[in-house]
């Protein structure tokens, strides 16, 4: 079809030839088709310009056919061609991408950001919107179709680099897509035919030096040709896509064939992944610090080096001599690293790699991820070393050693034979320690890390710190504090020294040493899994690898684990002086357990062995004379045999919560347990940390898993067999418990300490110790653990054990661990112990360890008591010192739990029947609420009981009695202390004293007891005076003993008081009746008449009605009134008394008046005894006017008399009358007459 180049200007002739409507999606197909044909670059910019404002109208036609029948005709046109606009010309479909991080033109280009708007068009059209792997697979294969043996040109070799690396990120599942790489020669090969090197220092020593320099094929050893990848493309993404190993197809045709040189002596040889970013991860994982001699340490111990020292060594080498101008900045100070084993071939190949696990078929390897070496680019960028008849140099950054490239950053030299000694003296005389010559073999290994001085520091591009000799002093300095520790766990490793060499000329200086030996006894190699632990010490036979070792091993363990313990001496001298540490290990294999755990057999590369090692430090021990610097631990042990021995009490500063986990070196984990643990562990590539986690997936998990079952299954079990051996070997103090993990920790250290309880308890461990039975070691399942929340739990420990019981000498942490985590053994509670001692009776030490194990047993009790669970404790101590038994009632005889005044009452008659006095005043409370349960054979002391037992407390004759004689404490009388006791205890606890009424209890004087009777003739002494207890005795009362107190509510019921009630009811007891009182006082003294007087005609006894009529009836009875004229003293009843009236002459009152003391006793009379006061005229009318012949021969009264007379009548003309009828007129006849007869 022809384009018009013009304009139609007729609608008419644009509507008849078709010029009106668009094009179809033929035409447009056509016209792509004529653009892409010759135009796949468009160099002409003018038509590039116009192509570029043509093409989006194009494509903006075609979107508008999208899902039309028109579209399929565009489909079916451009299929195959070349129509793709790309900015600079036209491409295929297969050539562009939509979008796509590189631009590989020509083989792949990417549509333009301008025509982005027609994506669905050109998806629509089968253009992909992204490259698969597939995709960038197909782009090598048309390039290599393209290229054929030509050579790739820069641009082009950059271009499949990136694809290659590419290819290698991305998810790649295919294997049947072929890929095409460069090889060294430039070429685009199948990857399934080239070989990446991995092996560089393997060259076969028929093919000549300058075709390993020149050439990209190695004839190996059987003669094939190999062709190398390009050097450019790492192995790692070689590996991915489908490369071939060179390591794996040479070695197992010819390993030992290889024979490398350089100009006849050395060839390029090192770590071919040498990069300088890849190392700078890898020391940011492994810190700086004495983990970098720990490494090196490590690849000894792998190597089986019996011996490690390390050489700071100051010296300033010369500088002519020397391979390269380059080399002479590290001829310096540097730090030197010797041990006494060889490399070997596979040693060679495995530290030339880097992070490539070459040690993981080895199965005793410590190391496993090729790393660890490569820390010691910390202090270093060009570590060196010679081993056997080689010299190794290793330059990642290659830019010190001659004739390198950064894919082989390294030379390994040849010098046994060769002079290259005198060829570079200055170069290689830093070597020339510790027994090497550079001329024969050296039967060791010496490493050689000069120090990263200021001046290459500035260009490292690995670190840019320096790393001066004081540096190195400190790192020793740090080392030298966990070296004695480094060595536990080494199996081939028994010495690590330290030297310091100042200069050229001066001697290597010891700074500090460390030599380790075993000193357990020889019986510990007897064992019948000897031979599998010889294994695991370094006596295997060379070449088996790990799967023969673990065949081995599941056939030689059975069900129980097998272990051993030994006792290792670490002998140490440092600047501080010679120390011996005393270590015990313990070590445990898991055979047939292994092969059914998931994560030790899902991948054959990871397995590794199930051993596990426990080591607890005993003591250390300064030693008084100094190791020579050539003496050796043997010669120690030998002439200084009691180290080991040395006893408990010299043990200080034992630290039980600083253990490590080691990985048979020293890992920065501290697992805050009192012992350090090593195994094989799954380590973080940086080995400083462990695997372990809930949240892993993958090869994550079965590595958390395996830790897991190696810290639970072996390492648990090898822990439960150091403490039994620690057991016997420092015997039960607090020191053991040390050795034990109590506290609550991190996981999964944590679940490691609940197994090794589990199976402490599961495997019969003997662990615990109780001193039942004269003392032994027992298994928790035989023993008793003891309860610390009794207030006295050490002491019933002692109590229980001394008595047979094995209960467990054990702290509290240790015992609430095991409750924790098992809680189904025998924890020792009161039932148990009820339980124990009801079974079979104990017999225990002392009465004090008895009452305190019955307090224990009390310990649970409740209200209301559980009685069935005591019948039959014999616990209950008795007052004589022997022991009963908790019974039912009924089934045997009382015993009575008093204290105090109680116990005192009864212990002299009934100890028997008594409980011990000396028990607790809580064990008082628990026993007494058992005997107010009324279910045992217990009883507290009530009254109703006390007055049933008097027959047995006082003498039996004395019941019913009246009165007895007392004679305190003798002839089995009660001693005056019982007696107050008995009326202190009535006087507490009895309300009712009746019962008591059969008894002559009652003190009274003269050392007689009385009934209780009510009414009684008996008074309180209330310090009576000698005349009243006179006068109070004579008339027939008794006085309680005033050396006696009594006090009780119902005393006043039996007993009268020391008040005039009192001794009016005694009196009228003693006569019964009031008449008869006055004869009681026949043998009392005028003297103590008065005094009884004095003391009842008290105004306080008459005031509020304390005296009723039978009172002043007993009163006016009894014979204490003075008669007026006679002074006799007589009653006021018989005859009837008188009171004196005013005013009358005392001489003319006779016997019928009573002489008053006072005006006081006058009123007592009158107004409370009823004894009146006459008037005067009744007085002189009755007592006087009658008597007149008594008055008559007495002048003066006879005057008084009338004198008193004529005053009253003058005062009261009445009376005359009943004056004038008395008989008082004398008549001269004598006779006496009445005045009114005159």
């Amino acid at each position: 079809m022809r384009i018009l180049d013009g304009e139609c200007s007729s609608s008419a002739l644009s509507y008849h030839l078709g010029w009106s409507s668009p094009p179809g999606g033929s035409v447009i197909a056509a016209q792509l088709l004529e653009l892409g044909k010759n135009n796949e670059i468009v160099t002409d910019p003018v038509l590039r310009q116009e192509l570029a404002l043509s093409m989006p109208r194009i494509y903006s036609i075609l979107m508008g056919m999208i899902s039309t029948d028109e579209m399929d005709i565009v489909k079916a046109v451009l299929e195959g061609c070349r129509w793709v606009w790309v900015g600079d010309g036209f491409a295929t479909l297969d050539e562009v991408v939509l979008n796509g991080p590189l631009h590989l033109a020509p083989y792949m280009r990417v549509i333009p950001v301008d025509l982005a708007v027609f994506r669905d068009l050109f998806l629509e059209l089968g253009i992909l919107e992204f490259l698969k792997a597939s995709d960038y697979a197909n782009i090598l294969c048309r390039m290599a179709t393209r290229k054929g043996s030509d050579p790739l040109d820069a641009q082009e070799i950059r271009a499949t680099i990136l694809i290659a690396q590419h290819l290698a990120e991305a998810p790649f599942y295919d294997e049947k897509i072929k890929i095409c790489l460069p090889d060294v020669m430039l070429r685009l090969i199948t990857a399934s035919d080239l070989v990446y090197n991995d092996a560089p220092w393997l060259i076969s020593s028929e093919v000549p030096d300058s075709m390993f320099g020149n050439a990209s094929l190695v004839l190996s050893a059987k003669g094939t040709v190999q062709k190398f990848v390009h050097g450019n493309i790492s192995n790692d993404v070689a590996e991915k896509l489908g490369v071939r190993s060179l390591r794996r197809m040479l070695l197992a045709e010819s390993a030992d064939s290889m024979n490398l040189s350089l100009s006849g002596a050395a060839e390029a040889f090192g770590q071919h992944e040498a990069l300088t970013t890849r190392l700078k991860h890898i020391l940011e994982m492994y810190a700086d610090g004495p983990g970098i001699l720990f490494e090196l340490v490590q690849n000894a111990e792998d190597a089986r080096a019996s011996e490690v020292v390390f050489l700071l060594d100051k010296t300033q080498y010369g500088t002519s001599s020397v391979l390269s101008p380059e080399m002479a900045d590290w001829q310096g100070s540097a730090l030197y690293c010797f041990n006494d084993s060889v490399f070997s071939p596979q040693d060679l190949y495995a530290i030339s790699r880097i992070g490539q696990e070459s040690k993981l078929e080895k199965p005793f390897a410590i190391g496993r991820f090729g790393l660890g070496f490569n820390c010691v680019y910390h202090f270093t960028d060009l570590p060196t070393f010679v081993s056997g008849e080689n010299i190794v140099m290793f330059d990642p950054q290659a830019c010190n050693l001659p004739g390198i490239s950064p894919s082989h950053p390294g030379l390994r030299i040849k010098f046994v034979g060769r002079r290259i000694l005198e060829q570079f003296p200055d170069q290689f005389s830093p070597f020339l320690h510790f027994g090497c010559d550079l001329q024969h073999s050296f039967p060791g290994t010496l490493f050689r890390f000069p120090l990263r001085s200021a001046n290459v520091a500035s260009r490292s591009q690995i670190k840019k710190e320096v790393y001066a000799p004081e540096d190195v002093i400190s790192l020793f300095s740090s080392f030298s504090e966990l070296v004695s520790e480094t060595l536990l766990f080494l199996r081939n490793v028994k010495t690590i020294s330290i030297f310091i060499k100042e200069g050229g000329t001066s001697e290597m200086q010891l700074l500090h040493r460390v030599q380790k030996h075993s000193v357990s006894e020889a019986e510990a190699e007897t064992t019948p899994f000897h031979n599998m632990f010889s294994l695991m010490h370094g006596n295997q036979q060379d070449g088996m690898d790990k799967d023969q070792f673990l065949s081995k091993l599941s056939k030689s363990v059975g069900t129980d684990l097998p272990w051993k313990c030994e006792k290792i001496m670490v002998t140490e001298q440092g600047s501080s002086g010679d120390k011996s540490h005393l270590w015990l290990t313990s070590e445990c294999l898991a055979g047939g357990h292994v092969k059914g755990n998931s994560a030790s057999v899902s991948s054959k590369s990871n397995r590794c062995v199930p051993w596990a090692c426990i080591a607890s430090h005993l003591h250390s021990v300064k030693l008084e004379r100094k190791l020579t610097t050539c003496g050796n631990i043997e010669e120690f042990c030998a002439t200084t045999p009691d180290i080991p021995q040395v006893p408990v009490t010299s043990i200080e500063d034992r630290n039980n919560s600083g253990g490590r986990a080691f990985c048979f070196l020293p890992l920065p984990i501290y697992t805050g347990l009192p012992v350090h643990v090593n195994a094989y562990f799954e380590l973080s590539s940086n080995r400083r940390d462990i695997w372990f986690g809930n949240d892993m997936a993958g090869g994550g998990k079965k590595r958390s898993e395996w830790n897991k079952y190696l810290l639970e299954d072996v390492v648990a079990p090898a822990y439960g067999r150091l403490l039994e051996k620690v057991a016997l070997e420092i015997g039960p103090c607090d020191l053991f418990f040390s050795f034990w993990p109590t506290t609550i920790g991190l996981e999964p250290w944590a679940s490691m300490v609940q197994k090794l309880y589990l199976y402490v308890a599961d495997f019969g461990v003997r662990v615990l110790y109780t001193k039942a039975r004269g003392g032994q070691w027992i298994s928790t399942k035989q023993a008793i653990f003891p309860d610390f929340s009794f207030d006295k739990a050490c002491e019933l420990v002692e109590a229980l054990s001394d008595a047979g019981l094995p209960v467990a000498s054990a702290p509290k942490p240790l015992v609430d661990k095991f409750r924790e985590v098992c809680p189904s053994l025998h924890f020792l509670t009161p039932q148990l112990l009820r339980t124990l001692l009801i079974r079979r009776k104990r017999g225990f030490r002392d009465r004090n360890a008895m009452i305190m194990t019955l307090e224990y047993c009390l310990l649970d009790l409740k209200n209301p008591v559980q009685s069935d669970s005591f019948f039959g404790l014999p616990l209950v101590p008795l007052s004589n010192g022997s022991v009963t038994t908790f019974e039912k009632r009924g089934v045997s005889e009382r015993v009575y739990v008093v204290c105090g005044d109680e116990y005192s009452l009864l212990a002299d008659s009934i100890p028997h029947q008594l409980v011990d006095c000396r028990i607790s005043d809580g064990l008082y409370r628990k026993l007494c609420d058992i005997a107010r349960s009324e279910d045992f054979n217990l009883s507290v002391l009530t009254c109703h009981l006390l007055e049933k037992l008097l027959w047995r407390l006082l003498p039996a004759e004395w019941q019913h009695a009246k009165q007895v004689i007392w004679d305190p404490g003798h002839q089995g009388q009660p001693s005056l202390e019982w007696m107050r006791l008995l009326w202190s205890y009535l006087n507490s606890c009895c309300d009712d004293l009746s019962m008591f009424s059969k008894w002559p209890i009652l003190p009274v004087g003269n050392n007689h007891l009385l009934q209780l009777v009510e009414n009684s003739n008996v008074i309180k002494d209330d310090g009576w005076s000698e005349n009243m207890s006179s006068l109070l005795l004579k008339a027939g009362c008794l006085i309680l003993r005033h050396d006696f107190p009594l006090e009780h509510g119902q005393l006043k019921n039996y007993v009268q008081s020391s008040t005039a009630t009192g001794v009016l009811n005694a009196l009228l007891a003693v006569a019964g009746n009031p008449e008869y009182i006055e004869g009681l006082f026949s043998d009392a003294s005028e003297g103590e008449m008065h005094e009884l007087r004095s003391f009842i005609l008290q105004s306080k006894w008459f005031c509020d009605d304390l005296l009723d009529d039978l009172h002043i009836d007993i009163i006016k009875n009894i014979p204490m009134f003075e008669s007026f004229r006679s002074r006799r003293l007589e009653c006021l009843s018989k005859p009837t008394k008188w009171l004196t009236p005013d005013g009358v002459h005392e001489d003319i009152l006779n016997d019928d008046f009573v002489r008053m003391e006072s005006e006081k006793e006058r009123i007592i009379l009158r107004k409370y005894l009823d004894i009146r006061e006459p008037s005067r005229v009744e007085f002189y009318k009755n007592y006087v006017l009658n008597h007149m012949p008594e008055f008559i021969s007495q002048d003066r009264s006879l005057f008084a008399i009338l004198h008193d007379i004529k005053l009253l009548m003058e005062e009261d003309n009445s009376i005359k009358t009943g004056i004038s009828t008395v008989r008082f007129v004398l008549a001269r006849s004598g006779d006496w007459k009445e005045p009114s007869s005159y």
